[in-house]
């Protein structure tokens, strides 16, 4: 039993929750039931509209499509999300991977844009329409298969792109095998009970909407304006954020809605433009809310807070903001240089350079939503802190309530570590949880706790605030959360302070509350920062320059990675991992308590 669960059973002392979550508990035993019965796609959470159309889209019937296999003349070497592939006959499109993400890599056709050696389009037209056929010869009329509507989708997604960026006709039978696939979109579209509903359906009516206006279909791009009508309010917050807490969702939901738009221009769709175009405005704006450049090399990044898709890597996407669709929609006054490689958006014209001093571009610095970014004394400091409603929602945010990352001059210091796949690995979970963050846990109790769809919504309810004071020696970050009121027995309540000055950073922890508690407080470093204990509480990096001073009142230890530790790790992009530097602090308290640690920057 998980201390999370032991802490929720505790709870039940009290007769009002005890009462209140096992009447929640058993309406939820019952929707899990039902769900179980009904059919795959849940009809019930897709507005009328919708439903309409799929009906119409569905009463025409399945399609079998008969194939001849093809016949390779030469090896070819596709992309994956972790490495490449040789597939030199029909079969070879058999080969299975442990990770499941590897294998939706090779069924989504992503490899059709973008090749393992890094170009763009690696294949002419003739070359996809013969690896298309050969994956079809084995898979079109796979039910199980089409049951994943969101690679189902991106198969249709990337052919279109591939086509219509070569300006090649499609030919007969490949605009067959995507009606086919449409078809089993709208059939097994990713509306789920209520609040689950995430991004997949908005992936899913991009694809629709391709397929629409490459069949010349009236019912796929009626019923993907009407899901994209429904999705973009739901998945957009009013400040213009991706609303499921990850960064790199952000740049890739955004890409999502670019090429909408680049689809709608081709066809002189104004509906959809007239429609779309607040959304990408915000959209691409907030891309520069992420985005830091590194003032020594000029280099650009933006913190992977939250999951890191497997669609792509993020240094893919990084130039999107540059990009000449972007640029049409959202221009910030001064253009700085853009970054290398260029990514996507070698495949929408490339981009647009620019020279300005990227210091002079005004980031956003707060949201209504929880994403925080504040500037002072050279340094970036960006934080995630929402407010959670604790029903079950979609989302790709951690366990970081309370978390931040912090850069110097553009150069990162405190990072977050990201996370290496979705598989249930211990690595994996390290990624999502608060030991892999920047963040405070009590009594083993994380932050924020991940909902399960039985508990009381009560009980993950969390309410959270910051604000900045700007000072002449400093600038002076406060922020708090409810999120320990859910522990057992207790009142505790978390306030952090951040302090910026000209070379330091300080980090105030307080917690209130009341008796014996355990602490336990992280911190992730860049990859390249290496600490040799300088005295009791003062670990050094003659290299980098940089030093931390540990609150001399708990026991500091650093590890690096290696395969016997579960800290010290950072994951660059999926399925990728590489060593750093953890420091975990912690002690045994009477509370209420502080903890004191700061870093200096003596030359970076």
């Amino acid at each position: 039993m998980t201390k999370e669960l032991k802490n929720y059973l505790k709870k039940f002392i009290n007769p009002v929750f005890a009462v209140s979550a096992t009447f929640f508990f058993v309406q939820a035993l019952i929707k899990k039931v039902l769900r179980i019965i009904r059919p795959t796609v849940n009809t019930t959470s897709i507005n009328k509209e919708i439903q309409d159309i799929r009906s119409e889209i569905l009463s025409s019937g399945r399609r079998q499509i008969h194939i001849h296999e093809p016949i390779f003349d030469k090896t070819y070497e596709i992309k994956l999300v972790i490495g490449k592939m040789q597939i030199s006959s029909s079969k070879d499109w058999h080969h299975r991977f442990q990770d499941a993400e590897m294998n939706v890599s090779i069924d989504r056709w992503g490899w059709l844009i973008t090749g393992a050696g890094g170009e763009y389009l690696p294949f002419s037209p003739e070359e996809g329409i013969l690896l298309i056929q050969s994956w079809c010869y084995q898979f079109i009329n796979d039910e199980k298969l089409a049951k994943d509507a969101y690679s189902t989708g991106e198969r249709i997604s990337n052919a279109v792109l591939f086509f219509s960026l070569h300006k090649f006709t499609i030919p007969k039978d490949i605009k067959l095998i995507i009606e086919k696939l449409a078809y089993q979109v709208a059939e097994q579209i990713e509306y789920l009970s209520s609040g689950l509903t995430g991004n997949h359906a908005f992936n899913n009516a991009r694809a629709l909407y391709f397929a629409g206006y490459l069949n010349s279909s009236s019912a796929f791009t009626k019923m993907a304006i009407a899901v994209a009508r429904e999705r973009l309010p739901v998945l957009v917050t009013d400040s213009g954020f991706m609303r499921e807490g990850s960064s790199h969702y952000h740049f890739l939901f955004t890409r999502w809605v670019l090429e909408i738009i680049w689809m709608a221009r081709t066809v002189n769709d104004h509906d959809v433009l007239k429609f779309f175009s607040p959304y990408a405005e915000k959209l691409v704006q907030n891309c520069w809310f992420f985005l830091i450049q590194d003032r020594n090399d000029l280099s650009w990044s933006f913190p992977l807070i939250g999951d890191i898709s497997p669609d792509c890597p993020p240094k893919w996407l990084i130039a999107l903001p540059w990009s000449t669709i972007a640029l049409s929609i959202y221009r910030p006054k001064c253009l700085p240089a853009a970054p290398e490689p260029l990514g996507w958006s070698e495949l929408f014209g490339g981009v647009e350079m620019g020279n300005i001093d990227a210091a002079l571009i005004n980031a956003v610095a707060s949201s209504t939503c929880g994403w925080h970014r504040v500037e002072g004394f050279d340094w970036t400091v960006i934080t995630y802190l929402p407010e959670k409603s604790g029903y079950m929602e979609a989302t790709h945010a951690h366990q970081d309530l309370g978390s931040f990352v912090a850069y110097y001059k553009g150069k990162p210091v405190i990072i977050d570590a990201g996370r290496f796949d979705y598989t249930n690995s211990p690595t994996s979970r390290y990624g999502k949880s608060a030991n892999s963050h920047n963040t405070l846990i009590v009594d083993d109790i994380e932050p924020v706790t991940e909902v399960l769809g039985w508990m009381l919504p009560a009980y993950g309810k969390i309410s959270s605030g910051l604000s900045v004071h700007h000072n002449s020696d400093n600038v002076k970050i406060l922020l708090w959360h409810d999120g320990f009121k859910r522990i057992a027995l207790n009142k505790i309540s978390h306030e952090r302070s951040i302090i910026l000055t000209s070379n330091s950073l300080e980090i105030i922890d307080c917690i209130q509350g009341s008796g014996f508690h355990s602490l336990r407080l992280f911190f992730q470093f860049m990859s390249g920062i290496s600490f040799e204990k300088f005295s009791s509480n003062r670990w050094q990096d003659a290299k980098t320059g940089i030093s931390f001073d540990a609150d001399i009142n708990y026991e500091t230890t650093c590890f690096t990675g290696d395969k016997d530790s579960d800290y010290g790790w950072i994951f660059p992009s999926y399925g990728v991992k590489e060593s750093a530097l953890s420091i975990k602090i912690e002690n045994l308290v009477v509370l209420p308590a502080e903890l004191r640690n700061k870093i200096t920057i003596e030359s970076i």
